[in-house]
């Protein structure tokens, strides 16, 4: 029992070192990150059935975490092309260590335009599988995000092409309430 505080201080301090360690890294990876942009496109690509196209990446480090800009965006799948002029990303780094899950800051799509190449219908289960991964991702991952001169194009059951312009929309979710403006 008279070792348990010296392994619990021990612990700590490894702990602390390797956070710091990690930290510094970022640190200096964040400003050269473009130079690894063709490497984690091929990581997404390699992890996902998504072709991704990134003209530009910038990164920086703030007190309360990374910022990422990603410029010139292209996502295509089987079911969805998406294409996005900026990308914003401010992660709260010290939030998503206290909550255990990722906290965004600030994160703006600038210009995203999505284009569904199948009917939003929740019968099929295809379908239904992209919309599940699209929901999950926009109403519970992100607690919030702004889209600026975006538009979304979808088919109709159907199967009529319809266009939503959004000059401006603020999303906010707060665990199960959604809100928009």
């Amino acid at each position: 029992m008279r070792r348990l505080p010296r392994v619990a201080l021990v612990t700590t301090a490894v702990i602390l070192l390797l956070c710091a360690l990690v930290l510094s890294g970022l640190r200096f990876l964040l400003p050269n990150i473009d130079n690894y942009r063709q490497d984690l496109v091929d990581y997404v690509e390699k992890k996902t059935d998504v072709s991704v196209q990134i003209g530009k990446i910038e990164g920086a480090w703030q007190s309360f975490g990374p910022v990422l800009t990603l410029s010139d965006v292209a996502l295509q799948s089987k079911t969805t092309d998406v294409t996005a002029n900026t990308i914003t990303v401010e992660l709260d780094i010290w939030s998503s260590l206290f909550s255990l899950r990722w906290r965004f800051r600030d994160l703006t799509f600038y210009q995203l335009n999505v284009d569904y190449k199948v009917p939003l219908s929740l019968g099929d289960s295809a379908k239904g599988e992209s919309l599940d991964s699209i929901e999950e991702l926009f109403l519970r991952q992100f607690d919030h995000f702004i889209l600026k001169e975006s538009q979304l194009t979808f088919l109709t059951p159907s199967e009529q092409k319809t266009t939503l312009i959004l000059p401006e929309l603020s999303w906010l979710n707060d665990n199960e309430r959604h809100r928009a403006q």
